[in-house]
């Protein structure tokens, strides 16, 4: 009860403690919280359930999280009883109308990718009748 009295006394003091601890606890607050909206899925991608697979270490090779299309083919079709999608980036170079060259980095994926993250294709046909060897 003393402190509480004290604090109302001196006015300046308490307000200057109130505004730093503001101060210093708002970062604390916001940046973990501003990497969780970062990290979120757009609405509608359905990632529940999906985990990444990667290598371990064996012998002088590092474990990684990058797989050969056919390491991919590999564990897609051992029956694994999991559904397997991937997806990788390359830099491409397009001609945009009007002659602009630019430089992108577009993302390719497996033919299920987009079935098993539960996103419809706004256009096209799709991969359905295509198959992979």
């Amino acid at each position: 009860m003393y402190a509480a009295r004290s604090l109302v006394k001196a006015r300046a003091f308490t307000f200057v403690c109130i505004v730093s601890l503001g101060i210093g606890m708002a970062p604390v607050i916001a940046v973990p919280y501003g990497a969780r909206i970062l990290k979120m899925p757009p609405p509608g991608v359905n990632t529940k359930g999906l985990v990444e697979v990667i290598t371990t270490t064996v012998g002088s090779r590092r474990a990684a999280n990058s797989w050969s299309y056919a390491d991919f083919m590999d564990l897609r079709n051992s029956n694994t009883g999991i559904a397997m999608i991937a997806w990788g980036t390359a830099p491409n170079r397009i001609t945009l109308p009007g002659g602009l060259k630019r430089e992108m980095w577009p993302m390719y994926v497996s033919a299920d990718y987009f079935k098993t993250i539960g996103v419809p294709l706004a256009r096209g046909a799709g991969f359905e009748g295509q198959t992979e060897s």
